[in-house]
């Protein structure tokens, strides 16, 4: 039914249109998306979408006349909590490869291959403004009726945990290959919530969050940022110590963690950056840009990357 209740509107006695017309753009390439992306429409009556439409036209023919209000805001929901699902999975079979001791990079990308029917994408923090809520509004809404969109939930509660299952390895990696090492100098590189395409947005930022686990393990660790998108005074003012260059970052660091998938950080010189960390020294690398196996770091520094804890454990 159109029939939406309004009950601030409703009181005015005033008649008034209304409709839900999601913004689904990518950040970082919204302005060009707005102009490309089809346009859904959902109001409350026929003149709501009449109005709505004849706004839209003036950025984008392609427009999606939703059956009602509802329908419009669900398609938005369901749009972000399958995008959360799909990572999901992909942070579960690195979780089964860090258990099997074989490599997540490996089983994706070989698996894919020139295989139509597989499109796995490879894992990685998954955050942001829309994605870390978006499952949880579509959850919230379905209480009244009694359901549990458990699909929807477990991939998000699994998303979330992904920065333990990562601190794990690293507690690990201290304890049982560092000879306890207490870390002072620990590196994030990306603090952004993503890297591609390039933003500033630190809403939702998993290396945030991330951040806080290692701070709570290692009291005494000092926590430096690079980012190229974030300048000084931002970083300050989430508890980072700014670095200028990638450089400045490994030098004396204990401990560097790529947070997010900025082109920066896919074809660093990492045999030349890891002479200047601290020994031993860890490399953590969450979005799977190097494969261990060809690099040729000193036996005190490790590079490991999620989905393959066990080439550490052995």
């Amino acid at each position: 039914s159109n029939d939406v209740v309004r009950p601030i509107l409703n009181k005015s006695c005033k008649r008034f249109l209304l409709s839900f017309c999601p913004e689904r753009t990518l950040e970082g390439n919204a302005l060009n998306e707005l102009q490309t992306n089809p346009q859904i429409i959902g109001g409350i009556d026929e003149m709501s979408v009449s109005f709505s439409a004849m706004l839209f036209q003036k950025l984008t023919p392609n427009l999606v006349r939703a059956s009602n209000i509802k329908t419009a805001e669900m398609i938005k929901l369901v749009a972000n909590a399958a995008r959360d699902a799909k990572f999901a999975y992909s942070n579960e079979i690195a979780k089964a490869c860090d258990y099997f001791g074989i490599s997540a990079a490996e089983v994706i990308s070989s698996g894919k291959l020139g295989y139509p029917r597989t499109d796995l994408a490879l894992p990685g923090p998954v955050g942001g403004p829309c994605l870390e809520k978006d499952p949880y509004i579509f959850a919230d809404g379905l209480k009244q009726y009694g359901f549990n969109p458990k699909i929807t939930i477990e991939s998000r509660l699994l998303n979330e945990s992904m920065p333990q299952h990562a601190l794990d390895l690293i507690n690990y990696w201290q304890k049982e290959v560092a000879g306890n090492k207490s870390v002072k100098k620990v590196v994030l590189l990306g603090l952004a919530f993503k890297g591609k395409p390039s933003t500033n947005d630190t809403r939702g930022s998993v290396g945030l969050k991330f951040g806080e686990l290692v701070k709570k393990a290692n009291p005494q660790a000092n926590l430096f940022g690079f980012d190229e998108t974030i300048d000084d005074a931002e970083m300050i003012r989430l508890g980072y110590i700014p670095t200028k260059s990638l450089v400045d970052a490994f030098d004396s660091a204990d401990l560097v963690v790529i947070m997010n998938n900025h082109a920066a950080f896919e074809n660093m010189a990492l045999e030349t950056l890891s002479e200047q960390m601290s020994k031993p020294a860890l490399i953590y690398d969450f979005w799977n840009n190097y494969r261990a196996e060809k690099l040729s770091l000193s036996a005190a520094t490790a590079y490991v990357a999620l989905g393959s804890h066990n080439a550490l454990k052995g």
